[in-house]
């Protein structure tokens, strides 16, 4: 119990560091927004549900609808110039036997969309070079390339191993010859790909235990990427040597970590999804903090053109503009941190007894749930009302079975009622 003790006054004494420069603008629609990229602080496209994509010229203050000629959801956009542009969405048999991805491009920076289809072929991650040089990535660690805008495609060869027909989510490419994939499938492996021939070969490795799904490169040697999933949060792997080998960190911040970017050598954002959070660096990955977006909206994508212009997208057509301008009182942004943390169980496993503990920045009704790996509930505690600050609970399995078995913290605030869930082993 005296390292559990030592953890616990560990994150009781460090103090969140507010975030309150983003703003919300006009939304220009209702519907989901997944992707967003600038190629200059003023011209910009945003892509989403219903086969949505909105272009800028002043930098978001208006937008304007494209026509890209289908009605589903767009996962993927790469824009190289004001021209050249990429997109992604699937096609699921509903109201056809056809299946598979469609692959959207414009030459004219959107005013018109063509579509190529990929019958039975899942598609997920778009990286171009140039109009005519990009790769593509998906389902069982596929990874193609192009040499001629998107028309064909050939197969890239990738070195064997257990995890390399994971699913590839993102591509990040430092130069022509050197650059990773990323991805991975949930609860099993967040893996990395990575080349140094310009995609001749690709090696795989496995480096976490959940998806990863974004990379920054702080030189050409020193890289720093995040992921998640849906039960366990985000986590984080760096790299000193160029890839070559990885460190993995759990962040123990709760939300699924999809996008980041870096608004300064040392301070980088990455949005968080469905948590309805975003969590920022400030010491170029070594330690992250996590903060509530907007009415706590969930937000998929963020990219900053510079250090002075930033935006973020997500649920329901929110698009946020950071504002370097905004400052709170005392000369430091003033933002709340995310409402709650559940941490991990200790120890785990454990027999028959293990503490669980979690932190509130406000005061709020706490219960938890404990159900077996089914999702059938085993035990319940109406903990009670609780200030903010570290809790801790001691939880006693001697009457249950060896097993996986979930808990699931819920907390009910001002800001309505929130939810946390982790993984614990019982082993006899």
């Amino acid at each position: 119990m005296r390292l559990f003790s030592i953890f616990i006054l560990f994150v009781s004494v460090c103090p969140a560091f507010g975030q309150n420069r983003w703003i919300t603008i006009d939304k220009p629609t209702s519907v989901n927004l997944n992707r967003i990229c600038f190629i200059d602080s003023a011209n910009g496209w945003v892509a989403g549900d219903s086969g949505i994509v909105l272009h800028t010229t002043n930098g978001g203050a208006s937008w304007v609808s494209q026509n890209t000629g289908i009605s589903n959801e767009i996962h993927e956009l790469f824009v190289v110039d004001r021209s050249f542009a990429w997109a992604l969405a699937f096609e699921y048999p509903v109201d056809t036997l056809w299946y598979g991805t469609y692959l959207l491009k414009t030459t004219n920076g959107g005013t018109t969309w063509t579509r190529r289809d990929y019958y039975a072929e899942f598609y997920y991650a778009l990286s171009f070079f140039d109009s005519v040089n990009g790769w593509m990535g998906g389902n069982s660690g596929t990874i193609s390339k192009t040499t001629d805008g998107g028309l064909t495609w050939s197969q890239a060869l990738i070195d064997s191993s257990i995890v390399s027909g994971f699913p590839v989510y993102h591509f990040d490419f430092y130069s022509r010859n050197y650059g990773f994939a990323l991805g991975g499938r949930m609860d099993l492996a967040g893996v990395v790909w990575r080349t140094t021939n310009g995609g001749q070969r690709w090696s795989a490795s496995s480096e976490s235990g959940e998806p990863i799904h974004a990379l920054h490169y702080v030189d050409s040697m020193h890289l720093v990427a995040v992921g998640g999933d849906l039960d366990v949060g985000s986590g984080m792997i760096q790299s000193d040597n160029g890839g070559g080998r990885w460190q993995y960190t759990y962040l123990g911040i709760w939300g699924e970590a999809k996008s980041l970017s870096f608004r300064t050598p040392a301070e980088g954002w990455a949005t968080l999804g469905f948590a309805g959070t975003y969590m920022v660096t400030r010491d170029t990955g070594n330690t992250w903090e996590a903060f509530y977006s907007p009415d706590s909206t969930a937000m998929h994508d963020v990219v900053f053109i510079d250090s002075t212009h930033g935006f973020m997208v997500g649920k329901n057509g929110t698009i946020l503009r950071y504002d370097p301008t905004i400052v709170g009182v005392d000369g430091h942004d003033d933002d709340l941190p995310s409402t709650f943390k559940l941490f991990q169980n200790y120890p785990n496993p454990f027999n028959p007894s293990t503490a669980i503990a979690y932190e509130l920045s406000e005061a709020a009704f706490v219960t938890l749930r404990v159900c077996d790996a089914t999702g059938r509930e085993i035990r319940r505690f109406a903990i009670g009302n609780k200030e903010p600050g570290v809790h801790s609970m001691q939880f006693n399995g001697e009457t249950l079975a060896s097993g996986v078995y979930l808990y699931e913290l819920s907390i009910n605030t001002s800001r309505g009622r929130l939810t946390q869930v982790r993984k614990m082993m019982l082993l006899k």
